[in-house]
């Protein structure tokens, strides 16, 4: 269990960031922890699908951030804290920071992955945002401006259709949250495509072999070096770190075939 002092946000109240089956995730916090650096956190609300349990993600994710330090390319956020919907509190200091009407609830409080450079958000706004928000973003993130939850996630399996190179079929919404890229945007812009191949190769045989975990479902992004103030300009996005995260899915290996079926869907 983390101890610390309280937890802050600049701007309130907080920002839902994504929602998915196991809960919704609000950002961008501070973590005043005793006797540590203050931290940058987001915070995870439950909203429970079938079999889907933040106590279970919590658990997994702090087991596999320990495990973590083998890996040479591939970073993990550290889980901070789980929060009861009973503990009085620790709630007092979320409410404060959370939107009103947001009522108690089994939370998580996870290190916040932090957003790719600003000129590597620059450099995505001008290859492929083809909608009317094209300017005002460019004007923004060329006034220094820089968005703070801006993720990319890696697809390295697929290609966009080659109809999109048509304007009547390019996609009428564009944000820097959360924003996909696949492999034949990754080759466009050079990136190191083999790099990010090994880094989830050996991310997912930590899982299978070392933790007897199915890797079904995990993430994985490009987002800031942990710890890092600036990025080279030259190539932004090729400077960004490969993070695994969302590990709520994970199941234990049976030592049969079906576990090696399930191994082998996860890739």
């Amino acid at each position: 269990m983390e101890s610390y002092r309280s937890l802050t946000a600049s701007d309130k109240p907080l920002l839902m960031m994504s929602s998915g089956q196991c809960g919704s995730v609000w950002g961008m916090a501070m973590l005043h922890r005793n006797g540590h650096h203050s931290v940058g956190v987001v915070i995870k609300r439950e909203h429970a699908g079938p079999g889907r349990y933040l106590k279970n993600e919590a658990a997994l994710q702090r087991q596999i951030f320990s495990a973590a330090w083998s890996l040479q390319l591939t970073s993990v956020p550290q889980c901070f804290d789980l929060v009861d919907h009973e503990d009085d509190g620790r709630w007092r200091d979320l409410l404060l920071i959370l939107p009103a009407g947001q009522g108690k609830c089994t939370t998580m409080i996870a290190e916040r992955i932090t957003a790719v450079s600003r000129q590597a958000q620059l450099l995505l706004v001008k290859k492929y945002n083809w909608t009317p928000t094209r300017h005002r973003l460019m004007q923004t993130l060329e006034s220094n401006s820089y968005y703070t939850h801006c993720l990319v996630h890696l697809y390295l399996g697929q290609r966009r259709p080659c109809s999109l190179a048509l304007p009547a079929t390019r996609p009428q919404v564009f944000t820097l949250c959360n924003l996909p890229l696949h492999i034949d945007q990754m080759e466009e812009l050079q990136l190191p495509c083999p790099k990010y191949a090994k880094a989830m190769a050996e991310s997912l045989a930590m899982l299978h072999w070392e933790m007897r975990l199915s890797g079904a479902r995990v993430k994985f992004v490009l987002g800031g070096r942990r710890g890092a103030v600036t990025l080279s300009t030259s190539t932004p996005l090729a400077e960004s770190t490969v993070w695994m995260f969302d590990f709520d899915r994970l199941r234990p290996i049976q030592a049969n075939v079906s576990g090696l079926i399930s191994i082998a869907r996860a890739f």
